[in-house]
């Protein structure tokens, strides 16, 4: 790699180095390894000395090694996926501290790519002895991989990602001028393959007609009082697109995502309802979609039932290990329960199974719904309507649109 492109590359890798709240990264890595049958998985970031193990899973934590003296530099300088057998026959790795003290006896890993389209580090399994892995661990992996990076973009430093006052200045610009806006992806109940409500996802739409997607802009907004000036926009917006879909499709319905952050304040219920009402909208034709209500800083479950008592049905995102211990106090507030996509990814593992049946329960106990988010198979569908999912989205029927594509996209799935 050209050293102008790798200290550009190390000092994106640097900006992932801390993240103030790490519970979902970690579950995320636990649910790799048991799902992979590996006995340790690592998060990696990678600058251009150091190699600093963010998040592990059957290692030790928080360690920091010379990168010349990790299997994952490779990873890094090549940027494609590595699996190694066995790593004492290797003559690339045979050498190395890990290897000679029987930590490291075989691995896999797959680049991790940061918001400026570097590789910043790696996820990767590794077991002490030496093992030929599956012929679609890489894939498998890979898939792994895209929701880590999510998740890191959620991590990453506020003061790194914004530079100064420069970008929130470009967000205030951008919701100015209407440039953040919702695309769509639809929601299809199960049994019937039809579409039952659309998904409203922010996009930034840049002067040059390219799109930023939530992981590039929503990192500085949710750490900010902006948080709540992106949920107004991108909910007026999809109130504007809902009134001129209703008109000749009635039973359109439309989700939108709130901030925890933006909840948490008090005005908040009654500035979502007005806006509805505002629009000429039913309330009832309405999903908010909740995320973290558990975690610091959560939505206080009173607010999270007055919006209920307005008519809107209410959504809770559940990553598939916090839901149970919460279910003696949401289910008077909620309609259903959001299962991640790092858990769908793994439906049909033991251990994807084994959590997505484990929410079903206590949801249908509840009487409430679940929606599997990031479907991409047709089995992780089947496997999670075996379950009792009621509703899916994801790539397997459709990415998310612009608005103008919901009608066409709308009638092709109900013809199927």
């Amino acid at each position: 790699m050209h050293s102008e492109d790798e200290q550009q590359r190390a000092r994106s890798a640097r900006r992932y180095r801390r993240g103030p709240d790490l519970r979902r990264l970690e579950g995320t890595i636990a649910l790799v390894a048991r799902t992979l049958g590996f006995p340790a998985a690592l998060v990696n970031i990678v600058d251009d000395e150091r190699q600093q193990t963010l998040v592990s899973v059957g290692m030790p934590g928080r360690t920091l090694l010379h990168r010349a003296e990790t299997i994952c530099d490779v990873v890094v300088r090549t940027g494609d996926p590595l699996l190694v057998p066995d790593a004492a026959a290797d003559p690339r790795f045979a050498s190395l501290a890990a290897v000679q003290n029987g930590s490291v006896g075989s691995y896999v890993g797959v680049p991790l790519t940061g918001r400026e389209s570097l590789v910043v580090g790696t996820l990767c399994v590794v077991d002490p002895s030496a093992r030929t892995p599956a012929p679609d661990i890489v894939e498998r992996l890979r898939e792994f991989g895209s929701i880590v990076e999510d998740q890191l973009e959620l991590l990453r430093s506020p003061r790194s990602a914004t530079a100064g006052e420069a970008p929130a200045r470009e967000l205030i610009d951008a919701l100015r001028d209407g440039r953040i806006r919702p695309w769509y992806q639809p929601i299809l109940d199960l049994d019937t393959g039809r579409p039952v409500g659309l998904e409203a996802l922010a996009r930034w739409t840049e002067p040059s007609g390219s799109v930023r997607l939530p992981g590039s802009f929503l990192p500085l907004a949710v750490d900010t009082d902006l948080v709540a000036d992106v949920d107004m926009a991108v909910l007026r917006s999809v109130l504007w697109d809902a009134r001129r879909w209703q008109r000749t499709d009635p039973d359109v319905r439309v989700a939108v995502n709130l901030s925890p952050r933006h909840l948490a304040e008090t005005p908040a219920v009654a500035r979502i309802t007005d806006a509805v009402t505002h629009a000429g909208l039913d309330p009832a034709t309405v999903d908010l979609e909740v995320g973290d209500v558990a975690g610091p800083g959560g939505v206080p479950v009173d607010r999270l039932r007055a919006l209920g008592d307005r008519g809107f049905a209410v959504w809770v995102d559940d990553p598939g290990t916090g839901w149970p211990t919460l279910s003696p106090v949401l289910p008077a507030a909620v309609r259903g329960v959001k299962i991640d996509r790092t858990v769908v990814a793994a439906l049909g593992q033991a251990v994807g199974t084994a959590v997505v049946g484990a929410v079903v329960a206590v949801a249908a106990a509840a009487r409430l719904h679940t929606s599997l988010v990031g479907v991409e198979t047709a089995d992780q569908a089947g496997e999670g309507r075996r379950l009792g999912c009621t509703r899916g989205q994801g790539h397997l029927w459709s990415p998310a649109v612009p608005a103008e594509a919901v009608p066409d996209l709308l009638a092709a799935l109900r013809r199927r």
